[in-house]
């Protein structure tokens, strides 16, 4: 792609015939020393009179484009008439530079600000020794500097944000285009904690604990050392199904409370409760619901679902879990059955497009559902409100964004 070169075209602070020579002889010093595929003058109605012609005349045959602006003192209709100009030139030139050496205070602040937005590639401007106020012929300097670190703060409060609402695809795109774009040691290094982060609790909201727990290690912040024991007792913890509730419980607060996923969130807490009476049969009972054996099946309940006597191994659902601790006197059992409410959700839960129906789970049944498996995983585990704390995904605040955009701005 060929580069592009904007600039602002003024008259000079006094607007005589001295002081416009002296803008079009730095607007020239610039475009000479960009050396651009096309030029395209951000002009007013008198600078376009007065100011450009000088300009063209000693550029030839460069081309160019001249974007002439209403009013010059209104810096919101500035930006407003050039901002689809700045992505049209986006999208077809690079790099994009922008030099604001002249014009109103307006046009040069409009200039600024749609060059952080749109991530220009370098800013310029064009001084030099002055007398009267006026750039003196052949003491011109350009003043260039990219903006990386104006870019990267963008970038940076798009990662968090992302971040925060669990989206962690898209941050983890978000900071490898910063490493593309930048080689500065101070941002690598603020932003690869953020990378931890996102390859941490990405692996571990698909439930691959292993690689959640080796990206988490190498993380050193205290805020992440809940996190830590966590991760660390669910792998080595012979008994699992405590840390894996409250894991599915914060999984499923992330789908419907941060995400506003109902069907995925109210899918997940079916899996608890469910889970809730195959720990409670296994842990009290020994009882294996995967692969129960039969003959360890009541035999009014063998006969209501039709377990045929040839059979040793079989498999029973959560309905089925909890009917079968009932019939062995367990009080989760017991209460599950005189428990119209929650039998009553998860038979929504059976209406959902992601189980057997079509219909789209409301927030009331996700909120209700929620408080319920609360209540019955509270009433099987000690500790569980200190799981929950612990399996929490930290988020990023403004302290830490404080801290890296100053990191960012001291090293430029």
């Amino acid at each position: 792609m060929k580069k592009a070169l904007i600039i602002s075209v003024g008259t000079g602070t006094r607007s005589n015939e001295k002081s416009i020579k002296s803008v079009a002889g730095a607007i020239t010093f610039s475009i000479q020393n960009h050396n651009p595929a096309k030029v395209f003058f951000i002009a007013t109605k008198e600078s376009a009179k007065s100011t450009l012609p000088i300009i063209l005349s000693k550029i030839h045959s460069t081309e160019h484009d001249v974007i002439e602006i209403g009013d010059p003192d209104n810096i919101r209709a500035i930006y407003e008439e050039l901002k689809s100009k700045f992505l049209e030139i986006k999208n077809n030139y690079r790099p994009v530079v922008v030099d604001y050496t002249s014009g109103t205070k307006a046009m040069t602040g409009s200039l600024a600000i749609l060059s952080a937005i749109f991530e220009a590639d370098t800013l310029s401007y064009v001084g030099g020794k002055r007398k009267g106020g006026i750039v003196m012929g052949g003491t011109e300097e350009l003043q260039v500097v990219r903006p990386i670190f104006v870019v990267c703060e963008k970038r940076i409060r798009e990662a968090l944000k992302f971040f925060n609402e669990c989206r962690f695809p898209t941050t983890l795109s978000i900071i490898n285009a910063i490493r593309k774009m930048t080689a500065d040691k101070s941002i690598l290094d603020k932003i690869a904690i953020m990378r931890k982060a996102t390859l941490t609790y990405s692996a571990w909201d698909r439930f691959n604990h292993c690689a959640a727990f080796g990206a988490l290690k190498s993380l050193k912040e205290t805020k992440f050392n809940g996190n830590k024991r966590f991760l660390g007792r669910l792998l080595n913890d012979n008994e699992k199904e405590p840390y894996l509730i409250a894991d599915l419980i914060n999984n499923a607060k992330r789908r419907g409370n941060i995400e506003r996923k109902f069907d995925d969130a109210v899918a997940r807490l079916y899996r608890t409760v469910e889970l809730i009476a195959q720990y409670r049969l296994r842990k009290e009972h020994e009882m294996d619901s995967s692969n129960l054996d039969a003959k360890s099946i009541p035999d009014f309940l063998r006969e209501k679902w039709n377990i045929q006597k040839t059979e040793e191994k079989t498999k029973i659902s959560l309905e089925r879990a909890y009917e079968l601790l009932a019939a062995k006197g367990d009080d989760v059992g017991k209460t599950f059955a005189e428990d119209k409410e929650l039998r009553g959700l998860l038979s929504k839960r059976n209406s959902s497009i992601l189980a057997h129906g079509l219909e789209p789970m409301k927030e009331e049944t996700y909120q209700r559902l929620l408080s319920k498996t609360l209540n019955y995983a509270e009433s099987l585990i000690p500790n569980l409100n200190q799981h929950i704390q612990d399996s929490t995904f930290v988020k990023l605040n403004n302290e830490s964004r404080s801290s890296l955009n100053a990191r960012c701005k001291s090293h430029h």
